[in-house]
């Protein structure tokens, strides 16, 4: 079990936004975007492990609950446009924090563990 800090950009709140999370390139599915929707993750380099965990599901604990996610990308490497990370840093789409129960005015960090599923 690995402790990290959940981390997420909440984003507008403009309905007509399109529910895309981001564009993913480390694990071979470049051009492809995410809904908000769909529980996914970027982990910090050295969690990621030279793409060992990609398309893998890691289980994620966090204010008293418990979430699965598929990790897509690295979150520590700058690419399209986004600031890098920190080392323990777990990067998740909407739909985790949404797994997790926590409300959306709380969104942007939060303490958590994971373990590969």
């Amino acid at each position: 079990m690995l402790t990290a800090s959940l981390r997420t950009d909440p984003g507008p709140t403009d309905s007509q936004q399109l529910p895309v999370w981001r564009q993913w390139r480390w694990c071979c599915i470049v051009g492809h975007f995410l809904s908000d929707d769909t529980p996914v993750v970027a982990l910090s380099t050295r969690w990621f492990d030279h793409k060992r965990r990609c398309n893998r599901n890691i289980t994620i604990r966090g204010n008293g609950h418990r979430t699965m996610a598929t990790v897509v990308d690295k979150c520590d490497a700058e690419h399209d446009y986004q600031s890098s990370c920190w080392r323990n840093i777990v990067n998740a789409s909407k739909a985790v924090w949404r797994d997790l129960g926590v409300p959306r005015q709380k969104w942007g960090e939060l303490g958590i563990t994971w373990s590969d599923a």
